[in-house]
């Protein structure tokens, strides 16, 4: 029986990270570069300057969600439901 080789996950920087928002994937996640590799971050748009944090790393890629939103784009616009987000309706 062939053993399984199991990875220690590398521990994910704690501190937010500033960046600017260069365009949107086919999912609509903001998508911008850190160190050369691609960063996927949840509820960002593009041209909004954010800072995020990483809740994935993968070798070719990275996840991250927006912790303060520093500069809006012009095309966000706040929703009308006060529970947004919360109910998943």
């Amino acid at each position: 029986m062939a053993r399984r080789r199991y990875h220690k996950k590398k521990k994910l920087p704690e501190d937010p990270v500033k960046v600017t928002i260069e365009s949107l994937a086919h999912d609509g996640r903001g998508v911008t570069h850190v160190d050369g590799k691609v960063v996927f971050i949840d509820e960002a748009l593009p041209g909004e300057e954010v800072e995020f944090i990483y809740t994935d790393s993968r070798k070719d890629y990275a996840e991250g969600k927006v912790e303060t939103l520093i500069t809006r784009a012009p095309e966000r616009v706040d929703a009308e439901c006060p529970h947004f987000g919360r109910c998943g309706l």
